[in-house]
């Protein structure tokens, strides 16, 4: 039978065993200080170079940036809305001198068209003569416009006026556009 053979006395061996764990206990608060310390320097050094005042400088910056682009996207905005507008009149003045066009040929010479209102679907026109006769001259060459399918698919005459004083005629027309 062996039996272990210790030449240290007890006691030393228990003041190794605590000198070994006082040993590590050192090890370990030393580099949990490092890690702090390194940490605040980071921390330090990161606030440091993103300080509040810089973002807000740049925050301002950006926002003057900002308003500037702004107001050039609304003047070119309404540049291009007011070109757009100017087109739409370009394309529909050609087609509203042609009917005008057509509807002067259509009036005698004794005859005056007192008011035109053209849209997109319809021509209203008050016209008016000292003779019955002219207007009836006018009314059947708007008449002959429909049966030919020209200009008007419909001829409605809204109203007649005399004017007993004056001795003038006035007529009121509606004309559907094709």
């Amino acid at each position: 039978m062996q039996k272990e053979i210790n030449l240290l006395p007890q006691k030393n061996a228990n003041i190794l065993q605590q000198e070994r764990t006082i040993m590590l206990v050192r090890a370990i608060s030393l580099l949990s200080v490092c890690i702090v310390v390194i940490s605040i320097v980071a921390v330090f050094l990161i606030g440091r170079s993103y300080s509040v005042s810089d973002a807000q400088s740049q925050q301002d910056a950006m926002h003057a940036r900002l308003q500037l682009v702004h107001g050039r996207i609304i003047k070119d905005l309404t540049l291009v809305e007011r070109v757009s507008r100017i087109q739409t009149v370009l394309k529909t003045r050609s087609l509203l001198t042609g009917t005008l066009a057509i509807l002067q040929k259509q009036i005698p010479q004794n005859v005056s068209l007192e008011t035109v209102s053209i849209t997109a679907t319809t021509v209203t026109m008050l016209v008016s003569s000292n003779s019955v006769s002219d207007l009836q001259t006018c009314i059947d060459s708007f008449t002959k416009l429909v049966d030919k399918k020209v200009l008007f698919s419909k001829l409605t005459i809204n109203n007649v006026v005399v004017d007993a004083v004056s001795g003038r005629y006035t007529v009121n027309m509606q004309g559907s556009l094709l």
